[in-house]
């Protein structure tokens, strides 16, 4: 969604128009998406190579 959000403030700056939402803000959130999505991805590895390691 980021790389979607900045193309969007680009070529809505571009072509006059509003954006609908505040972009700083926007930026926010998806960044915080990313990073709870990689530490879930973190966890969900470290105890599955645990789990595997003591079978």
């Amino acid at each position: 969604m980021l790389p979607f959000t900045d193309y969007a403030a680009v070529a809505g700056r571009t072509a006059g128009s509003v954006m609908p939402e505040n972009l700083a803000v926007a930026t926010v959130l998806h960044g915080a998406a990313v990073l709870a999505g990689a530490t879930m991805l973190r966890s969900l590895l470290r105890t599955y190579v645990r789990l595997a390691g003591s079978v």
